[in-house]
């Protein structure tokens, strides 16, 4: 069985939304203060940087939160479609092309992932969002470190008004076109918007 990390590594240096340093990640570590001890480490992360899951209650207070989401949402088949010679934003148009149907989970590989130099990102539209919502999509993965400043509730609101997860931050650079099948589990953490997941793609499953 082949796999996929389609993750980012967490780490101080990694790149951040929007470039900013308040979301850098610090991770620290405590030796063992004596010979019957074993060290000890703290990371203290924003919910919402790397390769991460967003729950509804982020865009609406009545919404569940991470820890109540299904884990079957992300734990499930998927379909990688490539937008990498698209343009600047993922436009309706460009999803059109390949005959998206009602639940299936579709994972948005763009430019992001063949060039992580930080430059400016190819993100997802409130209008592509909507084109996925109607068509009724279990759910959305992109490769953008973050959803499109100004948009974001909109976006999350869209989608989530459906029933479609989201995740965000995906590594796609070495996934091909095709199906495949999907665990994205994110931390239990209750009350949270958000939570880090390591997301695998598994081949041939």
């Amino acid at each position: 069985m082949k796999y996929y990390d389609i993750s980012m590594r967490i780490h101080e240096e990694m790149s951040l939304p929007q470039h900013d340093l308040n979301l850098k990640p610090s991770l620290s570590h405590q030796a063992a203060l004596d010979a019957h001890e074993l060290p000890r480490s703290r990371l203290d992360i924003d919910l919402r940087t790397g390769t991460h899951l967003i729950a509804p209650i982020l865009a609406r207070p009545d919404g569940d939160s991470v820890d109540l989401m299904s884990p079957t949402c992300v734990l499930t088949t998927c379909r990688l479609v490539d937008l990498s010679t698209a343009g600047d934003e993922i436009k309706e148009t460009d999803l059109a092309l390949f005959g998206i149907q009602p639940g299936e989970f579709i994972l948005i590989k763009t430019r992001n992932s063949l060039d992580e130099s930080d430059g400016i990102e190819v993100e997802l539209t409130p209008e592509a969002a909507t084109y996925l919502a109607r068509i009724g999509v279990k759910g959305v993965g992109v490769d953008a470190l973050a959803l499109k400043k100004g948009h974001e509730r909109e976006i999350i609101e869209l989608l989530f008004e459906r029933g479609c997860a989201l995740l965000v931050g995906l590594r796609l650079k070495a996934v091909s076109y095709g199906s495949y099948r999907l665990i994205a589990l994110p931390l239990r953490i209750e009350g949270a918007e958000a939570s880090p997941v390591r997301a695998l793609l598994l081949e041939g499953v």
